[in-house]
């Protein structure tokens, strides 16, 4: 069974990436199409790995950090005037 990373086929796929990324993308694609050695597409593939874990765990540090502070909404931010708050 392959597994589309073709993140076009994606249903929701909010993030745009940027135009740095976006190069890389098409870097590694190509390495990884023009390459018949083995050993340099295990390479990649650790390259890859490491990068995806990294990035992985920035997010959840990130989620993290943000999820563990105290959450709250201005009455601006949800349309409110101020005159219509209780006080």
């Amino acid at each position: 069974m392959l597994l589309s990373l073709d993140p076009r086929l994606s249903m929701a796929n909010p993030l745009e990436l940027s135009l740095s990324d976006s190069f890389n993308r098409e870097r590694f694609t190509r390495i990884i199409n023009e390459s018949s050695d083995v050993k340099e597409l295990r390479q990649v593939a650790v390259l890859l790995l490491g990068s995806w874990l990294t990035q992985k765990a920035a997010t959840q540090w990130i989620l993290k950090e943000a999820l563990s502070k105290p959450f709250s909404v201005s009455p601006e931010a949800v349309g409110l005037p101020v005159s219509q708050v209780k006080q």
